[in-house]
């Protein structure tokens, strides 16, 4: 019995330091002392709005000139790509401002979306 609870405690233990382990890696990413604020995303983005398939210019520009910055590209329910760029909100906290494939800022209120491609910066 005394054998059943010590494996018992020792799996558990293992799962918390591997699930301790996971979250502070993703704590790691947002954490980037290289977030823009938002001014700049809204700054840049003005740069492109308007453009043909907004999304992929946005991204692409970004990788480029902004290389340490993170964003998301998603689909949402209609199967329109929306982009989302991240921003340093305080010292360590950080916030998200979405954009829709024309480079106007959307709610996703009432958006189902399904991630398609992370980049977190080099």
């Amino acid at each position: 019995m005394k054998f059943h609870i010590k494996k018992t405690m020792t799996v558990l233990l293992a799962i918390f330091l591997v699930a301790t382990v996971c979250v502070s890696a993703a704590s790691a990413k947002t954490a980037n002392k290289d977030l823009p604020s938002k001014s700049q995303v809204l700054s840049f983005v003005s740069n492109y709005q308007g453009e043909y398939n907004f999304v992929n210019v946005a991204s692409k520009k970004s990788e480029h000139y902004h290389p340490a910055w993170t964003w998301d590209i998603w689909q949402d329910q209609h199967k329109n790509k929306v982009i989302s760029f991240y921003y340093k909100v305080g010292s360590k906290g950080y916030g998200s401002i979405y954009f829709d494939n024309y480079g106007n800022t959307i709610s996703t209120k009432y958006l189902k979306l399904k991630l398609v491609k992370s980049y977190w910066g080099k």
